[in-house]
């Protein structure tokens, strides 16, 4: 077994290898994830905040998801939402690339993070990017998100870019150009980029 399978098994059958696999599935990605993020510190010479084990951080990532899996589900059963759009990942059509995005935002003291990466028709990655951004409102990440995206996609020479992004506030603010959200500065950033020489589509898309 290479390690794309194994990986790949650990994600979507983890009694085959853990002895117990409750939320084994979770903590494996979460682990992954630890590992990247540690190695990329120690690449790029970038201390990381948090000072704490992989696997004790990868314990409190388990921890984090399966508490908003649970209020997510109990929100769902109080008041029950209509679902609209795909639920995976649609390439873009062709001579079209796509640029998907999300943010991490800690309600401790506020600081957050935007990622992102870019894909074409085929499912290749072309670019992808993370950025600590600091202290700002969630809508704000998703919009630092945006904006750090679009100009990375300017960078390569992309031409026609579709953008997907889970909050739908920040896509109807980019969208209203009449909006009174002026006072954030990045708002004004992105709409730049977009008005440049090419094509761009925002669009929201569900988590």
């Amino acid at each position: 077994m290479d390690i794309k399978n194994w990986v790949e098994v650990n994600l979507t059958r983890p009694s085959m290898f853990a002895k117990e696999s409750k939320d084994w599935e979770i903590l494996f990605g979460s682990v992954l994830w630890n590992i990247w993020i540690m190695r990329n510190s120690i690449v790029f010479n970038n201390p990381m905040e948090d000072n704490t084990g992989i696997l004790e951080r990868s314990c409190r990532m388990t921890n984090s998801i399966n508490n908003a899996n649970r209020e997510r589900d109990q929100a769902n059963k109080s008041q029950p939402i209509e679902l609209v759009g795909p639920t995976v990942w649609l390439p873009p059509s062709e001579g079209w690339e796509k640029l998907n995005t999300d943010v991490a935002r800690r309600n401790t003291d506020g600081k957050a993070a935007c990622g992102g990466v870019i894909r074409d028709l085929n499912e290749k990655w072309r670019i992808g990017f993370k950025k600590f951004i600091g202290i700002c409102s969630t809508m704000e990440a998703e919009l630092w998100g945006v904006y750090t995206g679009l100009r990375c996609a300017w960078e390569q020479g992309i031409q026609q870019l579709i953008v997907e992004v889970y909050s739908l506030e920040a896509i109807q603010t980019l969208k209203n150009s009449t909006n009174k959200e002026g006072n954030i500065t990045i708002i004004s950033y992105i709409r730049e980029l977009i008005n440049r020489d090419w094509n761009v589509r925002l669009q929201h898309v569900r988590r």
